[in-house]
Order: structure tokens, then sequence, then C-alpha cells
């Protein structure tokens, strides 16, 4: 009961903190998104360098171009390109999403794994805290400015933060109920690897 206690009051309180995000206009000023977005394109079968034309050649990419005009440059885009080729979680989400969210499909996916981060981490607490406090600090936690900011954007942030302290939980969750559960930790940890190269920190902690 009181993991669902958790897992309900943090899912509310991620979605008060996010619901303006599911309607104002995402912010795609970092070019990084770009990069996702195309991806997802790739998923569909496009070829790579068709994917990265259509969106950096789209009205999409002006934010980004404004901010920094080496974005336009097929020359930086080629080569910027290789530093997100082993993300593919959130391209593939997106793509999945695209016939029901249209233009939305990354943004919102960004959304959802601000949703999923702050569960997580509700239930993180809450295996080793009160689930009142543990509530608590995770509705501080999810107003932060900076996770607001970075975690709600049309980028894979939110999804690896997300999937990093699911990988807590999970090796806990194996300490206390045996290897039986070691599956669990390794397939998050597969999508991590899939998401941010923060898999080194789940393995720290374990060791």
């Amino acid at each position: 009961m009181r993991w669902c206690v958790a897992a309900l009051g943090s899912l509310a309180c991620a979605g008060v903190l996010s619901l303006s995000a599911w309607t104002n206009t995402p912010n795609w000023r970092n070019a990084d998104s770009l990069f996702y977005q195309a991806m997802s394109f790739e998923v569909g079968g496009m070829p790579a360098p068709a994917a990265r034309a259509r969106v950096f050649d789209s009205p999409l990419a002006r934010p980004a171009i404004a901010q920094e005009p080496s974005v336009g440059v097929l020359a930086w885009q080629t080569f910027e390109s290789q530093f997100s080729r082993r993300r593919w979680l959130v391209p593939t989400l997106t793509a999945a999403v695209r016939p029901i969210a249209g233009l939305r499909a990354l943004p919102d996916v960004a959304i959802v794994g601000y949703l999923v981060f702050g569960v997580a981490l509700c239930l993180l607490l809450a295996s080793r805290f009160a689930v009142a406090s543990s509530l608590g600090v995770t509705a501080l936690c999810l107003a932060l400015a900076p996770l607001r900011n970075w975690g709600l954007r049309p980028m894979t942030d939110s999804w690896g933060l997300a999937l990093l302290t699911a990988a807590l939980l999970a090796v806990l969750v194996v300490l206390a109920r045996g290897r039986k559960w070691l599956a669990l930790w390794i397939g998050i940890m597969l999508l991590l690897s899939l998401t941010r190269d923060l898999a080194v920190i789940p393995l720290a902690g374990l060791g």
C-alpha cells in the first residue's frame, strides 16, 4: 500500500509541475533536440543525411540556428551527430507515438520521462524513509528550476535521470530479494545505455 501511495503521490506532483509543458511551445533552441528529432525519422527508415536535412532545414531549427549560427552548417551537423548516435531510446519512443502526437511527439516523450523520474525517485526514497518525507523531497526536487528547465525540454535528460534512478532502485531490490530480480536491473541498465552516458554511476554504486 505504501508503494502505491508513493507512486501515485509523486506522479500527481510531477503532473502538476509539468502541466504547462503539455501546452506551451517546446523549447527547440538546443541542437541536441534536433538530432534526436532527426534520429526518430531514421527509426522510420529514412537515411541519416535525409533525416537531418528534414529537421535542420525546417522552421523547427530556426531558434537553435539563431542562437548559434553554426548549427545550420552541414559540416557541423555531420560532425556533431556522432555524439548522440548511441541514444536511441527516446528517438524510438518518439517514432512510436508520432502517429498520435504529431510534431509534439518528442516533447511529450520527454515530459513522460519527467513523470517517470518523479515516481522512480519517490520509490527509491520510500525504500529507506517514510512515504511522507519521500514525497516532500521528491516534490522539492521536481520543482527545482534546472531540473524542470532541462528535464522538460525535447531531449533525453529526463529519461536519463529516470532510468538512472530506476537502476539504483533495482540494485536495492536485487540485494534485498535475490538474484531473481537481476534481469530487471540488467534491462534497466540496457535502456540507460541507450539513453544517456550514465551507466557507470549505478555500476559504481553497486560496487
